[in-house]
């Protein structure tokens, strides 16, 4: 008898432990550097995301670029502006602390097809609609 109760005991335990360690939150956005990887293009406009940094162009010109987060919970992207392409064909940095734009959209990935919508910031960040690679 006295052994049937220490093995329910170390079942009871053994259970306990591993919904413990299985039912854990780690307490993330899920952020996920690389989930939209690629060359997105949606003409005339291309988006080139690679990590936590991407590129707009428009019409192959370079237009902006900057930093990037995937919140993969919330299904947003949010991009900080870092760069504007001048006429004399450079990258100028904003000044720190100043970002040229900020926007943040919500993102839907199905294989090779990006829909990008809900852009706070459409005007000056044109990336609602659908991009393919």
């Amino acid at each position: 008898m006295e052994n049937k109760k220490f093995c329910w005991g170390m079942l009871v335990m053994v259970l306990v432990f591993g919904m413990a360690v299985i039912g854990c939150d780690d307490g993330s956005n899920s952020s996920k550097p690389g989930l939209l990887d690629g060359t997105w293009n949606k003409s005339p406009y291309q988006l080139i995301i690679s990590g936590t940094g991407w590129t707009m162009k428009y019409s192959g010109t370079n237009y902006s670029k900057g930093t990037g987060t995937i919140n993969e919970t919330a299904t947003t992207f949010t991009v900080i502006t870092t760069h504007a392409w001048q006429n004399n064909n450079a990258w100028v940095a904003i000044p720190q602390g100043q970002s040229l734009y900020t926007a943040t959209v919500q993102y839907n990935l199905s294989g090779n097809t990006l829909t990008l919508s809900n852009n706070t910031n459409e005007t000056n960040m044109p990336m609602n609609g659908t991009w393919t690679k």
